[in-house]
């Protein structure tokens, strides 16, 4: 069943810089040219529910999902102290799922249209736009790209100091990543607040408290629409000194639902279930980066 392609993960993991005068600077600078920042995004459904209706025929039954993505940025230029051309390369992209339906146990897995290729995108006027590094993109992949130029590079994080306390919100649109992947197009609100200051991994970090409330539409290969809904907290580490964000860990419930068409039947697809979203980032410097 190919519901696995809905949660291609991707997560943007920036930076942030130390204390300003009136609080924290969450947003910070930029690496070098010649930086990577390496981000690993797992996301997982266990104990999940699924409902199949056919005309008047109702099939219930259970599902998991386990998806990963590992992803590297490459500032390869800058202009004005930010970047104005990337290398990013998605190392791995997939979605494992399970389902139990009538006692017939099904295992599913599949990749996301840019796995295990590499783009190289350009900022032109605040705008980017992106292409493969080599070869011709599909149709999919194509799709993929530009959603991703969409929302590539908004960060979380006010320009301004953030006092302890202290919170913000955002579009849904500028978190889709936490909802799946760029495919998304989201609606909703995320909000964020500046709990502490805390040591994680032997790094000085913010905590900062996250609360998404978030529904988006995509399409499946088979240019089928879906419904995805979401309810997600937590908390994202983000670190003062290497400027990433360390860690992140979102617990919440995914309602997925719409109609395809397999061989000229439509089905109904309900899926409802807990979810855990989790993220952390490294970044590398010119001298130990990996080649691509």
């Amino acid at each position: 069943m190919a519901l696995v392609l809905l949660f291609y993960l991707s997560i943007f993991f920036q930076g942030c810089a130390g204390p300003g005068v009136n609080g924290h600077d969450l947003r910070g600078g930029v690496g070098p040219a010649g930086s990577v920042v390496r981000s690993e995004f797992r996301f997982a459904m266990a104990e999940g529910n699924i409902l199949i209706t056919i005309g008047d025929r109702a099939i219930q039954g259970r599902m998991e999902m386990d998806g990963l993505q590992v992803k590297e940025e490459e500032v390869m230029a800058l202009a004005e102290a930010q970047p104005a051309r990337v290398k990013l390369r998605f190392v791995t992209d997939q979605m494992d799922t399970r389902q139990a339906i009538n006692g017939a146990m099904n295992s599913d897995s599949e990749r996301g249209p840019l796995s295990g290729r590499t783009l190289i995108g350009n900022r032109a006027a605040d705008r980017w736009s992106f292409q493969l590094d080599r070869g011709i993109a599909t149709p999919t992949q194509a799709q993929a790209m530009r959603e991703l130029e969409l929302g590539f590079g908004q960060g979380f994080y006010p320009k301004e100091p953030v006092a302890l306390g202290e919170s913000w919100e955002l579009p849904a649109t500028a978190v889709k990543q936490w909802l799946g992947h760029e495919l998304i197009r989201s609606q909703g609100t995320a909000r964020f607040t500046l709990e502490s200051v805390t040591e994680r991994g032997g790094e000085r970090c913010a905590k900062v408290a996250v609360e998404i409330n978030a529904g988006g539409r995509l399409n499946d290969p088979d240019g089928n629409e879906l419904e995805l809904s979401m309810g997600l907290e937590g908390h994202i580490y983000r670190s003062l000194e290497s400027h990433v964000d360390m860690a992140g860990e979102l617990t919440g419930l995914m309602v997925l639902e719409g109609e395809v068409r397999r061989d000229g039947t439509v089905i109904g697809l309900k899926v409802t279930g807990p979810v855990k979203v989790t993220g952390s980032s490294r970044r590398h410097r010119p001298s130990t980066a990996r080649a691509d």
